[in-house]
């Protein structure tokens, strides 16, 4: 009722208005019919837009003929929310209409001023309510061609993000990721300890458009990146399980989808997920056990620096394959630092000077420093 008497009343501004009317229907989109046919014929296009869009929300037989009209529309604005409305009720039928909309988009200069970010936006939006592999791929290809260009990158985000729909997050996701991906860290710098988050605004308003989706929606996008059988989903997937939605349940969700994997990017992420507090990494201190055995060192030292929130974990006995045996100089001095902090009543005191033999006689300083300190 607060909302319709926004509509209703004319001393209300024309944008507010309109966003009283799709917000009506949005919560039914039929009984708000009325009052979305009077507006769609009205002289003001945010109005005419309004309404095109609130079609959107409303069923193919109520909004069929007044959407094939708007798509007429004089005003490019109105015509393009038909469009995006369009594409929303009648999905893969759409694509005979959304194709040669977004395709003519292609054609422009990569240096086209800001003001036409907004058309961007929207082709993004019919694209994923369309929803066809040929849609994916004109999303890809927008990308591949525009996404370096700031001011139609962030709108082309947005676009996939607000559809609501776990394909447009997932691609989303993936597509800011990609020069992440691109060009990855050498192994031999890979971060210790949790996973930090990213400081870049963009990432940050992404995360937080898809969070406001709320949980069913966030369990959706990392139910797509952990089917995939893409290493590079699968890292995605163990951050948005790290920074969207941490818990016990999510955490068997990631060993589940990442346990077996090789890949020192995933093995990396899918450890530093586990750490999160919300994860009860005591939990998975097993799979942090079997990571210390990988043929990634990084992923070597992630394992040892999670088994530390492992409290019931001897780690004198489980480093005890890296002290004793030896290891390159970066993860065996991790282990024999970390057993600084591990509880007296562990220390294997009748026989510590054969523990730590190996690494008293490494040709490493810095290996012989920290075990002449422990």
């Amino acid at each position: 009722a607060a909302i319709r008497q926004k509509l209703l009343d004319s001393k209300t501004s024309v944008y507010v208005r309109g966003r009283a009317l799709v917000a009506l229907a949005r919560l039914d989109g039929d009984a708000i019919a009325k009052d979305v046919q009077t507006l769609s014929r009205s002289q003001d296009q945010l109005l005419r837009g309004s309404a095109a869009e609130a079609y959107g929300y409303s069923s193919q037989a109520v909004a069929k003929g007044p959407l094939t009209e708007l798509l007429k529309d004089k005003d490019p604005k109105v015509a393009t929310a038909a469009l995006v409305s369009w594409a929303r009720l009648y999905g893969k039928d759409a694509w005979a209409l959304v194709d040669p909309a977004t395709e003519s988009l292609m054609t422009l200069p990569t240096n086209s001023p800001p003001d036409l970010a907004w058309r961007f936006l929207s082709a993004m939006q019919a694209l994923v309510y369309t929803g066809t592999p040929d849609a994916h791929e004109r999303i890809d290809a927008f990308f591949n061609r525009f996404e370096c260009h700031q001011q139609f990158g962030e709108p082309m985000l947005r676009g996939l993000v607000t559809t609501g729909r776990p394909s447009g997050m997932a691609m989303a996701l993936r597509n800011i990721y990609k020069w992440t991906f691109h060009i990855r860290k050498p192994e031999g710098s890979f971060p210790r300890g949790r996973m930090l988050r990213s400081s870049d605004s963009v990432h940050q308003g992404l995360f937080a458009a898809i969070q406001r989706q709320g949980p069913k929606s966030v369990q959706a996008v990392l139910a797509i990146l952990l089917q995939s059988t893409n290493p590079r989903d699968l890292e995605l997937g163990c951050i948005v399980a790290a920074q969207l939605m941490p818990s016990p349940a999510t955490g068997a969700m990631l060993l589940k989808a990442c346990g077996e994997s090789e890949d020192a990017y995933v093995e990396h992420r899918c450890v530093q997920a586990l750490m999160e507090p919300a994860m009860e990494p005591a939990r998975f201190a097993s799979y942090f056990k079997k990571v210390l055995g990988s043929k990634h060192a990084s992923s070597r030292i992630a394992a040892i620096d999670a088994l530390v929130l492992c409290p019931d974990v001897n780690r004198y006995e489980a480093y005890a394959g890296i002290v004793e045996k030896g290891d390159v100089a970066t993860v065996l001095t991790a282990a024999l630092e970390q057993l600084l902090s591990a509880p007296a009543k562990h220390v294997p005191r009748e026989r510590i000077g054969e523990y730590l033999a190996t690494a008293m006689a490494d040709k490493e300083l810095s290996v012989r420093n920290a075990a002449a300190k422990l």
